[in-house]
């Protein structure tokens, strides 16, 4: 899939899933990226071992990891749409934003 591009997988007669690649994450450390898609319209990420990068390549730092008001991207992008309020008590894992890469 092309990035925006979305198609339709029929898995069994009459159910038919719906998936739009959103955005690729840049490499970590690891060899692996994370791939932002949405599944029926709902939001979804999935981290996959990408083979074309080298597990020993530098993750970029992307925000302090000592300071617990910052957040990080893995890539460039616009915030399309808040999921929280201001000052709402939020825990590690919660989404917090959409944000749109293009």
């Amino acid at each position: 899939l092309r990035l925006g591009e979305e198609v339709e997988i029929e898995i069994e007669t009459g159910k038919t899933l719906i998936v739009k690649l959103v955005s690729i994450g840049q490499p970590q450390a690891d060899g692996t990226r994370i791939v932002y898609f949405e599944l029926n319209g709902q939001p979804r990420e999935v981290s996959i071992k990408d083979e074309s990068i080298k597990a020993t390549a530098a993750a970029k730092a992307k925000a302090d990891p000592h300071n617990e008001s910052h957040i990080a991207a893995s890539m460039p992008g616009t915030v399309i749409k808040l999921l929280v309020e201001k000052g709402e008590k939020v825990e590690k894992g919660d989404h917090l934003m959409i944000t749109e890469a293009m």
